[in-house]
């Protein structure tokens, strides 16, 4: 928006403690510290809310009915959505509901859907950060991102410490195993060395939170990347090992590829807010599903050096992200304008 329409008057609410403060001050942002009474004021007298998030500090921060009608709100999501989030935005009064694949967009609006949104609502327009990932980057990793398990810690990912308690319960869970034997795997070390690919993990805040306790340690030829933004290493990632984690469809939309280690299927869902929706990933994902660390070295593998195996999943991403021109910013706010009109 800064970019192709200045006139455009745009702030941006973030906590002041935020470690993107600095990084966002120095890009140009008109931020606001949440809370304080210059962001008070701004929100009370804007015409559009716009967040990636679907909390109540966002969109009913005064608990005033969501502004009782009286600004526009919008959220463009933190992700592709393949989960029946249903009970989690159905509340919302949502103006304009982002979208990004076809199948994504009929589970939202189809006839029998859960969710109360309308069609004309709901905009596939495309994830705004997506554009950033259209220019050819040089696919130079393995990205390893395991997903939070609720049952290791269920407070707020910036508040505990790891104590003798928690670690205990972290160090004799199936994830902390299950994990620790494909990162250790030789063979892991093999295939990544054969392809010129370094491994990478980007460790999910709690889960950091133990690696630096000593709770969770990786072997050397293993780099923990605590800096760069997700999107950066998107990029350059030729091949995503996750367990759940929807960055599999920002690496996809990058034209990387994908394999699911999960172990523990059957109890990750039965812990979460949310239930299973129209995406299956055996069916559908970006690349093999393993429930053991042997079976998900052998495919992963058999992804990097077997170009028939590996295409069907290129086809898969194909047809999921028909459209990826770099203008999912372009048709965003020209979505967004078209509220008032």
């Amino acid at each position: 928006i800064a970019d192709h329409h200045p006139n455009q008057k745009i702030k941006f609410a973030l906590y002041a403690s935020s470690p993107d403060w600095q990084r966002l001050e120095k890009d140009g942002f008109d931020l606001l510290a949440y809370g304080s009474k210059r962001w008070e004021q701004e929100t009370k007298s804007c015409s559009v809310i716009i967040s990636s998030q679907f909390d109540v500090l966002t969109f009913n921060p005064f608990q005033n009915g969501y502004f009782s009608g009286t600004k526009k709100i919008v959220t463009l999501q933190h992700g592709v959505t393949k989960d029946n989030i249903s009970k989690l935005v159905n509340h919302i009064p949502f103006d304009m509901f982002v979208t990004s694949m076809p199948r994504e967009t009929d589970s939202i609006v189809k006839d029998g859907s859960p969710y109360s949104m309308l069609k004309k609502d709901v905009i596939q327009a495309g994830l705004p950060r997506h554009d950033q990932l259209v220019k050819q980057t040089a696919k130079t990793i393995i990205l390893i991102a395991p997903t939070w398990r609720r049952s290791l810690f269920s407070g707020s990912t910036y508040s505990f410490e790891v104590d003798s308690a928690t670690r205990k319960v972290f160090s004799n869970s199936n994830f902390a195993s299950s994990w620790k034997e494909l990162l250790f795997s030789e063979k892991l070390r093999d295939i990544a060395q054969e392809h010129h690919f370094s491994l990478v993990l980007k460790p999910h805040p709690n889960l950091d939170k133990f690696a630096k306790a000593g709770c969770f340690n990786i072997p050397p030829y293993i780099t923990i990347d605590r800096e760069s933004s997700y999107m950066d290493l998107c990029a350059k990632t030729a091949l995503l090992i996750t367990d759940y984690s929807s960055l599999a469809f920002d690496v996809a939309y990058a034209n990387g590829l994908v394999a699911y280690y999960q172990f523990d299927e059957e109890e990750f869902f039965a812990q979460q807010t949310y239930v299973k929706g129209y995406f299956e990933y055996k069916r559908d994902g970006f690349g093999p599903v393993a429930s053991d660390a042997s079976s998900m070295v052998a495919s992963i593998q058999r992804l990097l050096n077997d170009s028939s195996f590996r295409n069907q999943y290129r086809e898969r991403i194909r047809l999921a992200f028909p459209v990826r021109d770099g203008n999912n910013c372009k048709r965003a706010y020209e979505a967004i304008a078209a509220l008032f009109n």
